[in-house]
């Protein structure tokens, strides 16, 4: 499937060809302390050669994770995401981003209370990104070729999210 600008919609592409190595690795480093990792590093290209647009290429996801007999539990982890082919032809590359973010946890019973630090240092990075031709409004009108360019939603500035989970069973 490729992002259709134009129409805003997805639409089937011609056969791929995907390769690549993915790793998971799990430790205990001490009972109470765990460390994970998540690697993967793909090659995307449709048979005729082409880049599959958007394909990740690297992507990283760890963290290190604490818990007391007490119900606290905290985690800091890490995503990351490599450049990517923004289109076919490899000439636009999206950026790569790392993100952090803290989670503290507290269970009792049937309950878990919980509060979220997510983005700890603010980065700016793009949630989702396109690239497709698109004009202004006077390019339209005037009949002008459109530009090629990338189109993203930015993604979320440091947030602190709350909440509480209720185990019925």
């Amino acid at each position: 499937m490729v992002f259709v600008g134009d129409e805003g919609t997805f639409e089937p592409s011609g056969a791929s060809r995907r390769h690549g190595i993915e790793s998971e690795f799990r430790y205990d480093i001490l009972p109470w302390l765990s460390y994970d990792l998540d690697l993967s590093s793909t090659w995307a290209r449709f048979i005729n050669g082409d880049r599959v647009p958007l394909a990740p290429r690297f992507l990283a996801f760890t963290g290190i994770t604490a818990r007391h007999n007490s119900g606290v539990q905290a985690r800091l982890q890490m995503r990351h995401i490599g450049r990517r082919y923004g289109i076919e032809d490899g000439s636009i590359m999206t950026p790569s981003s790392t993100i952090f973010d803290l989670f503290l946890k507290y269970v009792w019973k049937r309950y878990e209370f919980f509060i979220q630090f997510q983005n700890l240092a603010n980065t700016k990075y793009r949630a989702a990104e396109h690239v497709f031709e698109s004009r202004t409004p006077s390019e339209v009108t005037g009949g002008l070729p459109g530009r090629l360019d990338s189109h993203f939603t930015p993604g979320d500035p440091f947030t602190v999210k709350g909440g509480v989970t209720i185990h019925l069973w």
